[in-house]
C-alpha cells in the first residue's frame, strides 16, 4: 500500500489543479516519504507521509509538497504549489480504488496567481464493492444465498427419505406410499420449491465496518429415484438484495444465481446422506456507479439422522460446506479499475438437532438448535472482531397431505453468538411427488 496509496490519492488533486491551470502542463511526482503509512489489522490505515510534486510547461515550473495523514478509514490530504502559473479555484468529488478498498474523496483547489492550496479528504470502504469481501460481508452474503440453497436441498432429501420412517401411523402411510425404502415406482419424481427472506446486519464500534442487507432467495429443484435408496436431482437458485455499508450507510444492491446437481442416498432406516455442488454468477452495485461481478462456487455434504419415539421425532444433522465468491475488477460508471479484483472463501462446519411433534391433523411443529463454525474465512480485509462461532435457533411447522401427495413447511431462524451481528431468515417450502 504505502506509496501506491499516497500517489493514488494525490493523483486526483493534481488533475484538478492542473486542469484548471494550463492544458500543456506536465506533472511529476518525486520520491515519496511514506514508510510509516501502514494498513492495520481489521482494515484501515495509520501514519502519515508526503510527496514532492512539480508542474512544468517547458518554460516555467511550479513545485510543492502534498501531505497525507491516515487514521482508521479516514484519509486527509493537503498541500500547496508555488510557481509562475495562474491557478483557478475548483472543487469536486470522485471515487477511486486500491487493493480492495473503495475511496470516496472530495477535493478542493483554492486557486491564485503564483500559488494555490490543495485540500481534501477521503473515506475508505473496506472489503471490495459493497463490503462483500470483508469478514462480515462475505459470511453474511453466503449465508443469505448459497447456504439457503444447500439447506433447501438437504431438507428435501431428509423429508423424502427419513422424515416419516418409523413414525405414527399417518406418517408411516406417507412413507409407504412415497418413500424410497418402499421402492414405489409410481412416484419416482419429486419437484420442490423454497422461498427465503434473510435479514442480516453487523454494527461494530468501528462504524466503517458496519453493514446491513435484506436478501430474498428462491430455490427450485427436481429429483428422480435412480435406485430404491438413491435419488439424483438438479437445483437452481436466484437471489436479489439491497442494503448499506460503511459509516455513511452507502447504498448497495446485489443479485445472483447458482445451479448444480445433488445426490441423496439412504444409508439405513434412520440415516441419509446428501451431496450438492453448484456454480453461478453474482453482482454487487454500490451508490456512485460502482459495480463488481463475481463467479460463485459451492459444495456441501450433510449426514442426517431421524428416530421416532411415539409422536415425537428426533433428528440430527452434521454437515460441511465450502463457498467461494470471486469478484472481478471494480468498475465506476462503466470504467474498470485494474488490480481491484477480490475473493472470499468460506468453509463452515454445521451441527444441529431438532425435535418435532406429530399433531394427528397433518401438521408437525418442531424446534431446533444448530452450531456453526467458520473453519475457513479467507477475505480481502479480515476483521479480528468478527466471531467465527454462532448458534441458530429454529422454529417451524411441517405439513403433510397424503391425498394430494404434497408436503411442505414454514420456519423462522435466528442466529446468535456473534457480537454486534444479527442474521434472521423466514423460509417456506413445498414438495410435489409424482
Amino acid at each position: 500500500m504505502k506509496k501506491a496509496l499516497l500517489q493514488l490519492l494525490i493523483g486526483p488533486f493534481l488533475l484538478f489543479s492542473s486542469g484548471l491551470a494550463l492544458a500543456s502542463v506536465s506533472i511529476s511526482v518525486g520520491v515519496c516519504n511514506t514508510d510509516n503509512i501502514e494498513e492495520v489489522s481489521g482494515g484501515g490505515f495509520t501514519g502519515s507521509g508526503s510527496c514532492p510534486i512539480t508542474y512544468s510547461d517547458g518554460s516555467n515550473t511550479a513545485s510543492g509538497t502534498v501531505n497525507i495523514s491516515a487514521s482508521g478509514f479516514s484519509v486527509s490530504v493537503s498541500g500547496s504549489l508555488t510557481g509562475a502559473f495562474t491557478f483557478f479555484a475548483g472543487s469536486g468529488s470522485l471515487t477511486t480504488t486500491q487493493d480492495g478498498y473503495l475511496f470516496f474523496c472530495s477535493v478542493n483547489n483554492t486557486g491564485g496567481v503564483g500559488s494555490t492550496s490543495l485540500s481534501g479528504s477521503c473515506t475508505a470502504n473496506a472489503g471490495g464493492a459493497g463490503g462483500t469481501t470483508s469478514s462480515s460481508g462475505a459470511q453474511q452474503q453466503a449465508q443469505a444465498t448459497v447456504v439457503q440453497q444447500i439447506n433447501a436441498i438437504s431438507n428435501v432429501i431428509n423429508a423424502r427419505m427419513l422424515a416419516n420412517i418409523g413414525g405414527p401411523q399417518p406418517t408411516k402411510r406417507a412413507s409407504a406410499e412415497s418413500g424410497l425404502a418402499a421402492g414405489n415406482i409410481s412416484e419416482k419424481w419429486n419437484g420442490w420449491a423454497a422461498l427465503n427472506t434473510n435479514n442480516s446486519s453487523y454494527a461494530p464500534s468501528n462504524t466503517n465496518n458496519k453493514r446491513s442487507a435484506d436478501v430474498t432467495n428462491a430455490v427450485f429443484g427436481a429429483d428422480y429415484q435412480i435406485t430404491p435408496t438413491a435419488v439424483l436431482g438438479l437445483s437452481a437458485a436466484v437471489d436479489r438484495g439491497n442494503g448499506s455499508v460503511g459509516a455513511g450507510s452507502t447504498g448497495i444492491s446485489t443479485n445472483g444465481f447458482a445451479i448444480g446437481p445433488y445426490v441423496g442416498m439412504q444409508l439405513g432406516p434412520n440415516m441419509a446422506l446428501d451431496l450438492s455442488a453448484g456454480l453461478g454468477r453474482g453482482e454487487v452495485r454500490q451508490t456512485g456507479g460502482i459495480k463488481a461481478k463475481s463467479d460463485r462456487r459451492f459444495a456441501a455434504a450433510n449426514l442426517g439422522y431421524v428416530r421416532w419415539s411415539g409422536d415425537l421425532q428426533y433428528s440430527g444433522k452434521l454437515g460441511y460446506l465450502v463457498s467461494t465468491e470471486k469478484y472481478g475488477d471494480i468498475s465506476t460508471n462503466g470504467t474498470a479499475a485494474a488490480n481491484t479484483s477480490s475473493k472470499s472463501e468460506i468453509g463452515q462446519l454445521n451441527l444441529g438437532a431438532e425435535v418435532a411433534y406429530w399433531m394427528n391433523n397433518g401438521t408437525m411443529p418442531y424446534l431446533g438448535l444448530a452450531y456453526s463454525r467458520d473453519t475457513r474465512l479467507n477475505v480481502t480485509v479480515n476483521d479480528p472482531n468478527w466471531d467465527r462461532d454462532s448458534f441458530t435457533l429454529k422454529l417451524g411447522l411441517n405439513f403433510f397431505s397424503l391425498a394430494s401427495k404434497v408436503t411442505g413447511g414454514i420456519a423462522y431462524t435466528e442466529e446468535f453468538g456473534r457480537r454486534n451481528a444479527r442474521n434472521a431468515t423466514l423460509m417456506g417450502n413445498i414438495n410435489f411427488r409424482f
